[in-house]
């Protein structure tokens, strides 16, 4: 089973994020994306995850290694795997806050989304209907 995630910047009343097809549950992704950061910091972070112009994410590891993947996947060392077989750019996808939000994520199947402060870095976790959870690092 896939848990679908959208991953980007708060831009007002919207999210403007990338897709992540896999393990986008608050208990890996929070603390990937937190990992992420404090490694290489936050505009770093947020321009590699929307460096997946062809269909985004397959997954986010802060520990990925280079495997044999399939060939529409493309290796980022110390991320995880880009789609790479979307003709098209449906990577950008912007989330309404307020009564659309389920509505957009529900567009691309997701059921968490998260932003990353540009300015501070900070990591935030929203579930399908936009309410911030409080994830917790162990």
């Amino acid at each position: 089973m896939s848990t679908r995630s959208i991953i980007g910047v708060r831009n007002g009343d919207t999210i403007e994020g990338t897709y992540c097809h896999f393990d986008g549950y608050p208990e890996h992704m929070y603390p990937t994306l937190c990992a992420l950061v404090a490694r290489d910091g936050a505009a770093t972070v947020i321009a590699t995850i929307k460096s997946a112009t062809r269909g985004g994410w397959s997954s986010l590891a802060f520990d990925a290694e280079e495997v044999s993947r399939p060939h529409n996947y493309k290796f980022v060392a110390g991320y995880g795997d880009q789609y790479t077989d979307m003709d098209e750019d449906p990577s950008l996808i912007v989330l309404r806050f307020g009564s659309k939000f389920s509505d957009d994520m529900m567009k691309v199947w997701a059921d968490y989304a998260y932003t990353i402060d540009p300015d501070t870095g900070d990591v935030t976790c929203y579930d399908a209907d936009g309410q911030v959870l409080r994830p917790h690092l162990d």
